[in-house]
């Protein structure tokens, strides 16, 4: 047997080693993290189900309302998680911080600031309805989506307000191996509770 031979057959099983390697930690990568997000949902009465091969769809009901959450493949790129919460208002609003918006090309910069949201881009299509949505409570609910416990690191948060949903959309850091991280009980129960405030304020409008 010659040496290139030898060589190519040691270079092939180092190849298909890594290659198991890979698939072992992304599949238990994967499990565990279905896990955490299953003891996080589940207590709320969602429902989980797996989404276009190692994503995780979770559906279910928040105050009589249509609630879902996306957890896209982990391989998948930009890495992004979407919670929604079907509501029925005619104002639509995008805010955020740090990145474009999925919508301010169809929709017009809010002129001026809105008073606590210094540090958030707004567009919308009803300038009044929309400053008359971001008051009191709602205000409130909007300021902890978009920036409370930053410590995450996330890369970006989105809050939508479109027709049929109120949406929060958490872009999470695009390094690293947990990329998501922890996402509690107490986690999804807040997110829902300030989705579900700013929902009824804008069907109030």
């Amino acid at each position: 047997m010659s040496l290139n031979l030898i060589l190519a057959i040691v270079v092939g099983c180092i190849f298909f080693v890594c290659i198991v390697v890979f698939a072992i930690a992304l599949i238990y990568g994967a499990t565990h993290q279905y896990v955490c997000f299953d003891e996080a949902f589940e207590p709320h009465g969602f429902t989980g189900e797996n989404f276009s091969g190692f994503g995780r769809r979770y559906t279910g009901e928040v105050s009589g309302r249509e609630a879902s959450c996306l957890f896209p493949p982990r391989h998948r790129y930009p890495m992004k998680f979407d919670m929604s919460l079907s509501a029925n208002h005619r104002v639509k609003v995008s805010l955020g911080a740090s990145r474009p918006l999925l919508t301010e090309r169809a929709w017009k910069k809010l002129d001026g600031p809105v008073p606590g949201l210094e540090d958030a881009r707004v567009f919308t299509d009803d300038p009044g309805r929309a400053r008359a949505v971001l008051k009191g409570r709602a205000l409130d609910a909007a300021r902890r989506l978009l920036f409370a416990d930053m410590m995450r690191k996330e890369q970006s948060r989105e809050l939508y307000l479109r027709s049929g949903e109120v949406l929060l959309r958490r872009v999470p850091p695009q390094s690293g191996y947990n990329r998501i991280g922890v996402v509690t009980a107490q986690d999804v129960q807040g997110w829902y509770a300030d989705l579900l405030i700013l929902a009824e304020a804008a069907e109030a409008i």
